[in-house]
């Protein structure tokens, strides 16, 4: 992945006052968390370096803001965040199942003996 972090300026601790970039003004903090979902779902490369600033300042907002409506979206943001995460890691395990030549899904019919624990 390349490194555009000096594109994505993200405001964090004690660098948000010297950082005029993305999250470090708490008055944009509600449009900024709107363009962070946004890159999110249209899959928009983020630094991997710049990605726990932009969490840890999520959380940050999501916990202290003082504008209920930037806090929300902040979580929303971190929920979907997760979400991803989840996904990602389920994806994982169904391509390691079948790499190994086990099923990815096991359905058990009503009324049959076979264990679903044996698959």
């Amino acid at each position: 992945m390349s490194d555009t972090s000096d594109t994505m300026n993200v405001g964090s601790g004690d660098d948000s006052a010297k950082d005029s970039g993305l999250l470090a003004d708490p008055h944009h903090a509600g449009m900024d968390a709107k363009l962070i979902r946004r890159a999110l779902r249209e899959r928009w490369p983020i630094p991997d370096k710049v990605r726990p600033r932009i969490v840890d300042r999520l959380v940050t907002i999501a916990t202290d803001s003082l504008d209920d409506g930037d806090a929300i979206k902040a979580a929303g943001v971190l929920r979907s965040m997760d979400a991803d995460n989840l996904a990602a890691v389920i994806e994982a395990n169904k391509n390691q199942r079948l790499d190994d030549g086990k099923p990815t899904q096991a359905i058990q019919m009503y009324g049959k003996d076979a264990p679903v624990e044996d698959v």
